[in-house]
């Protein structure tokens, strides 16, 4: 009985882990015509622009063309 329990909650984990990662896989992208225009920026590495680019890619946003 008590193996059962366990076999059942290893599932239960395994769909509470999986499922919202298996959810966003299905998800379709959606187009976005943005542009990011910073002048403060003296380089071209971007770094202060990765929290807006991370969101973009984890919402699915793409661009139109």
């Amino acid at each position: 009985m008590k193996k059962r329990w366990g076999i059942l909650l290893i599932v239960f984990m395994a769909l509470a882990v999986g499922l919202p990662w298996i959810l966003w896989q299905m998800a379709a992208p959606k187009e976005l015509g943005i542009m990011i225009l910073d002048k403060t920026v003296p380089d071209s590495s971007y770094r202060e622009h990765r929290g807006i680019m991370w969101l973009l890619n984890n919402q699915k946003y793409i661009k139109k063309d």
